[in-house]
Order: C-alpha cells, then sequence, then structure tokens
C-alpha cells in the first residue's frame, strides 16, 4: 500500500519551492558535516619539513709517508617532522555562506509578507533590525560613509513587503520570491560596483555575521527539545505497554550523558565520551525539519498554510546551517566553542523542563499506549508556554553561572578573526589589527593567535610570534597548534622547552602519531635515543605518520648506530618511500653492509630530496662494485637543469665511486664540478697522494687550506715532505703541533724535530721518528747512508715501509733498476703488518712490468692476487701487457686506450697507450700531451713527450718538457736520457 506524503496535496509551484529548498538544506547541512570532518582543514594544513644529515663514513684508506689517510663520503640521512602549513583563511566559506545566508533571507522576507496584520509588523520590525546590523556605511556605497545606505536598503527591501502586504494581497509565493530575490540580486551588483572599498561583498557578508549568530542562537532555543520529543515517539512507536518506561529509561540517560559533558565542560571531571555540541545542534536540527507538522498548531495563527511553515522551518534551519558552517570551514574555533556551550545549556535547560512537560501532560496517553507524538503539542496541564518560559530560565541560569560575558567575548573575537581573514591578502596592518582586537577579547583564540603568530613572523618580531604560538595553545590546543610552537622552538634552539610542550602535547594526543614522530625527534637531538626509538616506534602504527616514522627510526639507528635487528635493512630497502630505502641503504653504510640490489633510477627526470639521497646513498653502497654505466646515467640526471639543488649529492657519490672504478679522469671532474671547495678540494689532494702525484695534490690542498679544511692540514705537511720542500713542510708541521689534538700535536712537534735534526741526532729518535728521517732527510742518490741508517731500525715493518718507499720513488723517476735494487732489501724481513705486505705484493707488479717480466708477473697474479675496486687500473695494464705479448694487439690496444682516457695519472698506462699507438703520431702526442695538462711532473709520460713532440715539429714544447726533467731527475738520468733518445740538438736549442 503506498504512503501518502505530506506534499502531495500542495500545489505544484508549492512543492517545486519545497523541494528546491529541502534540496538547498539538505546541501548546507552535508557540506557542514563535510567541514566538520575535515576540520581544521582547509585553514590548516599539514606538511612535511625533511632535514638532510650528512655522517662521514669511510671508503677507502691508504698509506703514505707511514701515516693512514681516509678517504670518506657522505652518507645522508634523512629525517622529516610535520608542521602545519602557512595560515591560510577561507574565504570560500564565506562567500558560500553568504550566498545560502541571502537565500534564507529572500525566503524569510516573502514569508513576512504573507504573515497576518500583527506578525506582518513584528516580522518588518524584526527586518528593520537585521538589515540596519549589517553596517551599510563601511561599504562607502557612492561615497556615502552616512546613514544613507540603510534608509536606501530598507525602503527598497520594506517597500516590497508593503507592496505585497498591503496592494497585492493575492500575488503567489513564487511572485513574492522572486521579485526579493531580483532586489537582492540587485542590491548586489549595486554594492559591488558602487562601493569604493575592496571586497565589498565579502564586507557585507562579514557584517551579516552578528545577525547570522543572534538567529542561529535562537534556532538552537527553538530545537533544543527536539531529541527529547523525538524519544516520545521512539517509545510509542512499539505496541508494548511499557512505553512510558521506554522513553523514562532514553530520557534520563540521555539527560545524564548532557550532565557529563557539562561537568567535563566546567572542569569538575573528566569525562571522555562525552556528547559534543555540534553533534547535538546538527541531529535536532534534522529533526526539527523533518518532524516539523508536528508543530503545526503552535504556529496554526502565524501561518495560514503547513506550506508556509515548512519553508519557514527549512530556510531558517538553512541559515543557521551555513552559518554553523563557516564558521567551521573557517576553523573560528573561539565561536565554535560557545556555541557548543550554548547548545549543552539549552538542551540541559529545555531538555530537564520537556521532561516535567511531558509527565505533567502525558502520563495517561503512555499509560494507553496511544500516539503521544500526536497529541504532544496540545498540553493538557503544564501550557507550551510555561514549558518554554521555563526552559529559558533555566538554559539562562546555566549562562550566568558560567559568565555571560564569556561567549559574548567569543562572538566579538570570532567577528574580528573573520574581519582579520578578509583583510588578510592586503598589504595593509588592517589583518593585524583586527586579529589583535580579537586576541584582546580572547587570548586563547586559536584562529587570531596563530595568524598574528604568523604576521609577526613575516615581521621578523620572533619573540611575539612564539608568544601568540604559545597563547594558541591555552585552551584546548590541536595538534596543529603545538606542533606550530613545535617548529618555532626547533628554529629558536630551545630543545628542551620542544620537548616539554610534546609531552603535554602526548597527554592531550596519547593516540597521534604527528606528535609522537616530533617527540621522537626532539629526544633525539638532545641525545635522548631509547626514548626517541620508543616514541618514533608508536608513531608508525599511525597510518598518516607511517612513512615519517620509519625514516626517522632508521636515521636514529644510523646517526647513533644503535644495535638493531640486521633484518630491519632488508625490510626497509624495498618500501615504497624513497626516502626510507634512503636510510635504510644509509645504515647499510654505516654498517659496511653491501647490499644485492639494483636500483632503478625514476622515470620522471626531475628529482627531489628523497630520490636524491637514495641514489647517493646507493651509489655509497655499491662502491665496491660499482657500475659504471648507471653512474653515467646518474651524472646524466643530477645535471639536468631542474635537478640543481640535488646536484651536488649524486655528484659527489658519482665521483667516488668512478675512482674506486679506475675512472679517475672522470672522478676528478666530477668532484670539481660538485663544488663545496673546502671537503671536496681535500678529497682530490688525497687522491692524488693516493695516485703519488704529490705536487698535483698540494695544488688541491692549497685550496682546501684556502677554504677552511681542518684535516688537509695534516695531508699538506706530508705531500710537502714528500716533495723534498722540507722547509715548508717543517712550517706546515708547527701548525699541526699548535692544535688541540693531543695526537696532531705530538706528532707535529716529532716531525719538527726529524726535520731540522742533524745526522748526529739519528741514534737517539724514536723508531719511527727515525724512518721519517730515512725518507725525508738523506737525498735519493745516497744509497749507502739510506741503507746503514735503515739498518739501526730494529721494527722490520718500520724497516721495510722504509725499503718499499726508497724503491717507489726510484720507480717514479724511471730508475727501475735502482728501484729493483731497494725492493730486494725487503727479502728476509718478517712482517706483521697485513696491508704493507699488500702494499708490497701490489708493487712488485709493477715493477715486474716495468722490467718486462711478464711470466712471473702473471704467475704472481694467479697465486691469487685479486684487483678489486681502486685496482683497476692495474688490472686492465698487466692485461694489456699480456695480450700485447701474445699478439692480441686489438685487445691490448682497447686496454691501453682505456688507460689513457681515464687515468691520467697512472704513467705506465699513458706511456704504454702512446707506444702502442705510435703507428699513429697523431694519437700518440695528443694521448700523451692530454696527459700531461693534469700530469705535467710524471718522469715517464715526460720522456715519451719530449720526441713525440719533437717529431711532430713542436720543438718549443718539447723544449719546456725537457727544462722539467731536467728539475726532477738527477743530471746523469737526464743525460744518459739525451743521449739514447738522440735530442742532443734539441737541448742546444
Amino acid at each position: 500500500m503506498r504512503t501518502q506524503r505530506f506534499w502531495d496535496s500542495w500545489a505544484p509551484s508549492d512543492r517545486r519551492i519545497f523541494l528546491g529548498l529541502g534540496g538547498l538544506f539538505l546541501l548546507v547541512v552535508g557540506a557542514t558535516l563535510i567541514s566538520y570532518l575535515a576540520h581544521p582543514w582547509p585553514v590548516s594544513s599539514w606538511q612535511q619539513l625533511q632535514e638532510l644529515q650528512t655522517q662521514e663514513i669511510p671508503v677507502y684508506t691508504f698509506e703514505r709517508g707511514s701515516l693512514q689517510f681516509i678517504v670518506t663520503t657522505d652518507n645522508y640521512i634523512l629525517f622529516e617532522r610535520w608542521v602545519g602549513n602557512s595560515f591560510s583563511p577561507n574565504l570560500i566559506a564565506l562567500d558560500f555562506y553568504f550566498l545560502f545566508f541571502a537565500v534564507s533571507l529572500v525566503v524569510l522576507l516573502s514569508l513576512i509578507s504573507i504573515l497576518p496584520r500583527i506578525w506582518f509588523y513584528l516580522g518588518s520590525l524584526a527586518s528593520v533590525f537585521l538589515l540596519s546590523s549589517f553596517r551599510w556605511e563601511v561599504l562607502s556605497l557612492g561615497g556615502y560613509t552616512n546613514k544613507i545606505p540603510i534608509v536606501g536598503m530598507l525602503v527598497i527591501f520594506l517597500g516590497i513587503l508593503v507592496y505585497f502586504h498591503f496592494f497585492r494581497t493575492t500575488a503567489s509565493f513564487l511572485a513574492r520570491l522572486v521579485t526579493l530575490a531580483l532586489a537582492a540580486a540587485v542590491v548586489a551588483l549595486m554594492v559591488s560596483t558602487a562601493s569604493s572599498i575592496n571586497q565589498p561583498l565579502r564586507t557585507l557578508a562579514v557584517n551579516t555575521l552578528p545577525a547570522a549568530l543572534v538567529l542561529l542562537i535562537l534556532f538552537i532555543i527553538v530545537i533544543a527539545h527536539q531529541l527529547m520529543a523525538s524519544f516520545v515517539a521512539l517509545a510509542t512507536r512499539s505496541t508494548q505497554t511499557r512505553s512510558l518506561r521506554q522513553y523514562v529509561i532514553i530520557s534520563v540517560i540521555y539527560l545524564l550523558n548532557l550532565w557529563l559533558a557539562y561537568l567535563d565542560r566546567i572542569g569538575w571531571m573528566d569525562w571522555e565520551y562525552t556528547i559534543p555540541g555540534f553533534v547535538l545542534l546538527m541531529v535536532s536540527g534534522v529533526l526539527t525539519v523533518w518532524n516539523i507538522r508536528h508543530r503545526e498548531v503552535l504556529y496554526a495563527g502565524i501561518f495560514k498554510s503547513e506550506v508556509y511553515l515548512t519553508y519557514f522551518i527549512a530556510a531558517f534551519g538553512m541559515m543557521a546551517f551555513a552559518t554553523v558552517g563557516y564558521f567551521i570551514s573557517s576553523s573560528n574555533d573561539i565561536v565554535m566553542l560557545s556555541l557548543s556551550d550554548l547548545t549543552i545549556y539549552t538542551h540541559l535547560g529545555y531538555g530537564m523542563i520537556f521532561f516535567a512537560y511531558v509527565g505533567s501532560n502525558f502520563v495517561g496517553v503512555f499509560e494507553k499506549n496511544l500516539p503521544v507524538q500526536k497529541v504532544l503539542y496540545k498540553p493538557t496541564a503544564m501550557p507550551y508556554f510555561t514549558y518554554r518560559f521555563a526552559g529559558l530560565i533555566v538554559t539562562l541560569a546555566f549562562v550566568f553561572y558560567n559568565t555571560w560575558t564569556i561567549p559574548l567575548n567569543h562572538f566579538i573575537s570570532g567577528y574580528y578573526t573573520a574581519l582579520g581573514d578578509l583583510n588578510w591578502a592586503e598589504p595593509t596592518t588592517k589583518a593585524f589589527n583586527y586579529y589583535r582586537r580579537g586576541h584582546a577579547r580572547a587570548p586563547y583564540n586559536q584562529h587570531a593567535s596563530t595568524a598574528l603568530a604568523e604576521l609577526e613572523g613575516g615581521n621578523g618580531n620572533y619573540k611575539n610570534q612564539i608568544d601568540y604560538a604559545v597563547d594558541a595553545n591555552t585552551f584546548r590546543p590541536t595538534e596543529f597548534t603545538l606542533l606550530n610552537a613545535d617548529h618555532l622552538y626547533l628554529q629558536s634552539g630551545n630543545a628542551y622547552e620542544d620537548v616539554r610542550l610534546l609531552r603535554r602535547g602526548k597527554g592531550l594526543f596519547p593516540n597521534s602519531g604527528v606528535i609522537r614522530n616530533n617527540l621522537g625527534l626532539a629526544y633525539t637531538r638532545i641525545g635522548m635515543t631509547d626514548s626517541a626509538y620508543r616514541y618514533l616506534e608508536a608513531a608508525q602504527r599511525d597510518s598518516r605518520t607511517k612513512t615519517s616514522a620509519a625514516l626517522n627510526l632508521l636515521g636514529l639507528i644510523t646517526k647513533h648506530n644503535l644495535t638493531n635487528d640486521p633484518d630491519s635493512i632488508y625490510k626497509h630497502h624495498t618500501s615504497d618511500a624513497a626516502a626510507v630505502r634512503s636510510n635504510a641503504i644509509a645504515m647499510a653504510n654505516r654498517q659496511g653492509k653491501v647490499l644485492d640490489i639494483h636500483l632503478l633510477l625514476p622515470k620522471d627526470s626531475l628529482l627531489d630530496l628523497f630520490t636524491a639521497s637514495l641514489i647517493a646513498n646507493y651509489l655509497t653502497n655499491q662502491i665496491t662494485r660499482p657500475d659504471t654505466a648507471f653512474i653515467s646515467s646518474c651524472v646524466q640526471l643530477a645535471n639536468k637543469k631542474g635537478n640543481q639543488p640535488f646536484r651536488q649529492l649524486i655528484l659527489q657519490s658519482a665521483a667516488k665511486g668512478c675512482y674506486a672504478a679506475g675512472k679517475v679522469n672522470l672522478a676528478f671532474e666530477l668532484l670539481q664540478m660538485a663544488g663545496n671547495k673546502g671537503t671536496n678540494s681535500y678529497i682530490l689532494g688525497l687522491w692524488a697522494m693516493d695516485q703519488e702525484k704529490f705536487d698535483v695534490a698540494l695544488n688541491y690542498l692549497y685550496d682546501a687550506l684556502d677554504h677552511k679544511s681542518a684535516p688537509a692540514a695534516l695531508a699538506n705537511a706530508v705531500s710537502l715532505a714528500e716533495e723534498g720542500r722540507l722547509n715548508e713542510a717543517i712550517i706546515a708541521w708547527d701548525t699541526i703541533s699548535r692544535r688541540k689534538d693531543p695526537a696532531l700535536n705530538a706528532l707535529g712537534e716529532s716531525m719538527k724535530r726529524v726535520l731540522a735534526a742533524p745526522p748526529s741526532w739519528f741514534v737517539d729518535l724514536t723508531e719511527r721518528e727515525k724512518l721519517y728521517y730515512a725518507l725525508y732527510q738523506i737525498p735519493l742518490a745516497d744509497t749507502v747512508l739510506f741503507k746503514t741508517l735503515v739498518n739501526h731500525i730494529s721494527d722490520e715493518d718500520l724497516r721495510a715501509k722504509a725499503f718499499l718507499n726508497r724503491a717507489r720513488k726510484f720507480y717514479n723517476q724511471d730508475a727501475i733498476g735502482q728501484a729493483s735494487r731497494q725492493f730486494q732489501q725487503l727479502q728476509g724481513l718478517h712482517l706483521t703488518d697485513t696491508r704493507l705486505f699488500v702494499d708490497i705484493k701490489y708493487f712488485e707488479l709493477r715493477l715486474l712490468a716495468a722490467q718486462r717480466r711478464l711470466t712471473e708477473l702473471q704467475a704472481i697474479i694467479k697465486q691469487g692476487i685479486i684487483f678489486g675496486p681502486y685496482r683497476e687500473s692495474d688490472r686492465i695494464y698487466f692485461e694489456a701487457l699480456q695480450q700485447e705479448a701474445s699478439g692480441d694487439t686489438l685487445s691490448a690496444g682497447k686496454n691501453y686506450l682505456w688507460l689513457a682516457n681515464n687515468n691520467w695519472y697512472f704513467d705506465e698506462g699513458v706511456v704504454g697507450a702512446a707506444r702502442h699507438y705510435e703507428h699513429n703520431p697523431k694519437q700518440s702526442y695528443t694521448l700523451l700531451a692530454n696527459a700531461l695538462q693534469v700530469n705535467p711532473h710524471s718522469v715517464r709520460i715526460l720522456k715519451a713527450y719530449i720526441p713525440a713532440a719533437h717529431a711532430r715539429g713542436f720543438d718549443t714544447y718539447a723544449m719546456g718538457a725537457m727544462e722539467t726533467l731536467r728539475g726532477i731527475i738527477p743530471a746523469n738520468a737526464f743525460q744518459k736520457y739525451i743521449t739514447e733518445k738522440q735530442l742532443s740538438g734539441l737541448l742546444l736549442q
């Protein structure tokens, strides 16, 4: 059987108007509910701030001058904290509010025009007060700032009301509605065009808020008993005879919860399960509109038809919810605070009196199990007016007991806050002044305090900024206000105040992942790693902060090298979040673990901090097995225009991967491109020392010292000593002796003593000092004295270092016979230093290669010599020699060319390539000339370059190279070279 709907008997035009109003009402209610659920967005929204910390980790160690030097690289650790985005007033919400307010006002004015005479007068009087409250004078319409605009608006709207009420009494409601709507549109057009202020319509919208608040409070009073009335219908819907008992039970439970909510609000007890005032307002408002026909008897003397009563309550409800929706969506929480309180007060006051009203009038009806809701507004004992009056008295008692000026100040503060929002974007102090007035009325107004903090921060008044941020947290702080203050404490360096604030936040929001995440970071900053670990682990349980907490936890473990489950690296390095993978690889780097993974570069060529640090950490992790093709792709990605902010991160790691892979030329180029002069010049100096090019190293180390690189001083002192520049070395060591580091201080004093000591002091030197004396004080040509003094060193490891160092110096001067004789002195020594033994074996291979003893060379390699990272040039050189000897000139040529193009400091490779391509004099010369540009004091390259340049007619270049050679090798060796190469004629020039 089809149930007839109450509007089926209405006229078609009335039904259409009702459907339109009903649709708008539901739209406003839905938007208000969405705003409530999304609150405080969009005024407050989250952003994640990343902090990139670098941690130096060793990747390569070598020894020069009997001192170990460590080449480090940056391990990139990401930390992420949460903070609110910049304050952003929601003026779109104001636009929507004003639209619905205007529609509701037009409907209500249309209804006034059809009221009976006395009610028409009262309605018109109310309209006068309402329209006059909009402060038309501030709009400066046509330049008028007096009462003329107000009079004009009253004439327009009251004239229409009078016209329809007295002259066109038979006009339909639709005609009245359309006429007033057109009038409102004309007024809106006039305001937008004739006003001389910015945003006139929005200014008018804000000026309607006081009136809208009064009407909203009236609506809250009207609907205060609606839930209690609904309990009547709910209890009597059952066919059982215990409807009275059911009603009493439901009502008592409801009223008890209201009392608990009230007691919690005034601070008498702590009750977590209070009914939110917004929920009460929302449910009561919707029920009132839905059940308005039940109250038709109350309005029979006002509205001629239930149609108009329905229009009235729908428009009234739409205006009320539009107002509530605006305050929620604009985060004007100070208004919502008092509205919530008033909702509880009215529901308590009217609810208790309504309970007495039902008991006085309808107990007998309940006992007969009749539908009480049908006669609910036809009392028999207590009049409805008595209930209303008594309910108002109780409600006012709650208001006055809890200081009536507080909600008044809140509403005024909210109004000034709305004005501040309106003027936020203007380059004047209007917004600041309005917010200050709002703050003065309620210093705990979060919205105004947050805005003032941001404005003060923009003006550089950081003390005031923090003060306002603290004010925002004095009453019912939110996650946003807490973390905004947290951010300011962090910027000011007040770490312990930061922790105190976040601990308070944890108490207020015990399950908040954002607060736990930031609290974990705060504990990290003050070194309380156990507490930091616990909170970051807990933050992972919040879906919002799962990723942030995971990367922060890995960062904490990496930074402090905490003991952890080793599987956590492998669990996280496959994460979908690049930042988490980056920190997982950083943790592996810190622990020296090489991961068996392959990284796919992002398809999008534009990088962010997460992917850039991921790539850099991955390159570091794979440095012992570098993939040169992958490194090349990373370099191309870093050099793209949009990736400049992350270029340094990637190029530094790529350069160190290239160096490990033997692409020394590219490594030097990339590290210079990366910038960071101090640190990177020091690394370049170390690489040159590793290649035994101390003259080149000094150039980079001087640059590093100019850029205040403290570690460069030691490498500089060693390089000066290795170059034989003893006076400069003494000065350098004297600088080191003044360091606060006791070890460096002692070393500096020792080296000064060694470098300035006469031969008679030798016997009184320590074992290590005797080594340094033999290395730097004894001329290279005096092999007898060297052997005599070195044999006074009892430590066989130190004695072996002396002979190996002397053999290297002869080798670098291309004096292979003398180098071999020094190397033979190592036979019979019992070594305990494993690294020294390895260095001796690698040098032996080079010595055998120089002597072309390839069979012995191959035999030693087959014994298990491993050419890992940093030995690629040796491996390829020895392979090229074997290929050349076996007649595979094509493969040998490719290997020689690789050496010449990738490592200009590997003299043997460059000279071997030039010799291999002697059939192409131009190519041979080019290979030598390129290498000589960066390696100008290589004896081998100079010896090969001079005849090549002479043969091509570049005698000037050849003579310059010859003078350079003369200065770095003994005279007899130089003369022997000139004779062998038949360059005497060139010398005479």
